[in-house]
């Protein structure tokens, strides 16, 4: 038996950062673990959904443990009746189910007023050309503008998700909740929020001192 692995990723494209409130229900965990897991982003959009099912399953495939992805049981065109995926998930042989799913999501929206770097500049040239008594002048005035940045509108997104893990063995009752709040930076996805989050859920899970056998 292990406890799960804590996995940081970074991504380069778009920093993000979550926060996490859990509850573990110790009273009824069982001691012994649990042996196959379903991940399950139920109500993600289905991009979003395909990735953090495979990040998080793939998670749990590094340290041994079995775990199936949602959409293997319960394909996501809707076309099962409670009654089939019942079965289904009796079928599939897990003992637990990981369901991860997204309660909001929004964007906040910054002004970055404009500021001077350098002022603009302006030269002349000339030079003096003259036979007896008459001459000219001849001149080329040349202008740099000033440098300038800002001027321009910052949104980055953010969402708020809840996952819940069940005991299957004992009719699927509820022993672990969380909820996780996610932001990001203008360069961040949506897709990447909610990898963050499937990350931290996996590993709040750790830090909470829930089980999984590995095989």
């Amino acid at each position: 038996m292990k406890y799960l692995s804590i996995l940081l990723v970074f991504f380069l494209s778009g920093c993000t950062y979550s926060k996490v409130s859990s509850y573990a229900d110790r009273s009824i965990l069982p001691t012994s673990g649990f042996q196959h897991v379903i991940v399950s982003a139920s109500n993600f959009p289905l991009g979003e959904r395909q990735t953090v099912e495979s990040m998080i399953v793939q998670s749990f495939y590094e340290i041994g443990v079995l775990a199936t992805k949602g959409t293997d049981i319960i394909p996501p065109t809707g076309n099962l009746t409670s009654k089939e995926i019942d079965q289904r998930i009796a079928n599939s042989g897990a003992d637990s189910i990981l369901l991860l799913f997204e309660t909001d999501r929004g964007s906040t929206e910054t002004y970055v007023p404009p500021q001077i770097l350098t002022s603009g500049v302006s030269s002349t040239i000339g030079s003096v050309q003259g036979f007896g008594g008459m001459y000219s002048i001849n001149t080329t005035t040349t202008y740099s503008p000033p440098t300038i940045t800002g001027g321009y509108s910052v949104t980055k997104p953010n969402a708020s998700y809840g996952a819940s893990l069940f005991d299957l063995k004992e009719g699927g009752r509820r022993v672990w909740i969380a909820e996780i709040d996610t932001a990001g930076s203008a360069f961040s996805s949506y897709e990447d929020l909610a990898t963050e989050a499937g990350q931290a859920i996996f590993q709040r899970m750790s830090k909470d001192g829930i089980t999984f056998n590995s095989r």
